[in-house]
C-alpha cells in the first residue's frame, strides 16, 4: 500500500532508511521534508537492494563500520559453511514461487539469491520468461517453469490450494518427485525480510528441508517448527 506521510511526520524521525522498498520519486521528496531518506541504492530496482549492501550501508552512515562488517563476514561465513557442507546442491536448478498466482520469483529476488548462496542456479526456463523486476505472474497453463530440480513454495498464510487445483501442476516431475518444499509462514517470512536477524534463522531451518527434497522425501509437506531459534 501506499505511505502514511502524517504518520511518519508524527514519529518525527532523524533518519528514514527505505533501502528495500518501492519507493517512487514523489514519496522520497515527501518523506525529505521530514528527515533525510536512504532510498533504494543506485542501479537496484523494487525489493532489489541485497541484505549485505543494506547492512554496510547502514553501518556507514551510522559510523559503525566495522560492527556491520562484523554481521556481514558472519552471515557470508554461515552460508559458506552450509554450502560446503552440501556438495549435492551445487548446479541444481531452482525455481521460488507463490502459490497466489503462482508468481514467479526471479534472480533478482533475495529469496531466489539465497539459494544462489547455497550453491543453487536459477531454473533457466523460469528466467526465461522474466521481463525484468523481482517476480512475474505465471500463466496457469504453463509449467515449464516450475519443473526445476528444486521447486520451492513460499506460503504466507493462504496455503497452497490455488495451485493444487490445477492438474498441470500436480503432474509435474518436480511435484511428482517430491522434489517440492513448502515453506510455512515464519521461514517464508525469515527469506523475504533477509535481514541479519531473520537469515540466521531460515539458515538453520530450510537446510534440512532441501536434504528431504533433493533426496525425494519431501512430498512438499510444510516445515516443522524449529527446535531452535526465533522466529522473526
Amino acid at each position: 500500500g501506499g505511505i502514511d506521510m502524517e504518520a511518519v511526520a508524527r514519529l518525527e524521525p532523524d533518519l528514514i532508511e527505505a533501502m528495500y522498498s518501492g519507493l517512487t520519486l514523489a514519496q522520497y521528496r515527501s518523506l525529505s521534508r521530514f528527515a533525510p531518506v536512504i532510498g533504494p541504492p543506485p542501479g537496484t530496482g523494487e525489493f532489489e537492494a541485497g541484505w549485505d549492501q543494506m547492512i554496510r550501508t547502514f553501518g556507514e552512515i551510522m559510523g559503525r563500520e566495522a560492527d556491520a562488517e562484523k554481521i556481514v563476514t558472519g552471515l557470508e561465513h554461515s552460508f559458506e559453511a552450509t554450502r560446503q557442507a552440501h556438495p549435492d546442491w551445487q548446479g541444481a536448478s531452482a525455481v521460488v514461487a507463490i502459490p497466489d498466482g503462482p508468481l514467479i520469483l526471479t534472480a533478482e529476488d533475495a529469496r531466489l539469491q539465497f539459494l544462489e548462496r547455497l550453491g543453487f542456479v536459477p531454473h533457466a526456463p523460469a528466467e526465461a520468461l522474466s521481463l525484468g523486476g523481482f517476480f512475474y505472474r505465471l500463466d496457469k497453463e504453463i509449467t515449464e517453469p516450475l519443473d526445476a530440480d528444486l521447486l520451492l513454495w513460499l506460503d504466507f498464510g493462504g496455503g497452497l490450494e490455488p495451485v493444487r487445483r490445477n492438474p498441470l501442476i500436480a503432474k509435474l516431475p518436480s511435484v511428482v518427485e517430491e522434489r517440492d518444499v513448502v515453506a510455512d509462514p515464519a521461514l517464508s517470512a525469515a527469506l523475504s525480510y533477509a535481514s541479519a536477524l531473520s537469515l540466521p534463522y531460515a539458515l538453520a531451518r530450510l537446510p534440512p528441508l532441501l536434504d528431504a527434497a533433493l533426496e525425494g522425501t519431501a512430498a512438499g509437506a510444510p516445515a516443522e517448527a524449529a527446535p531452535t531459534g526465533r522466529a522473526p
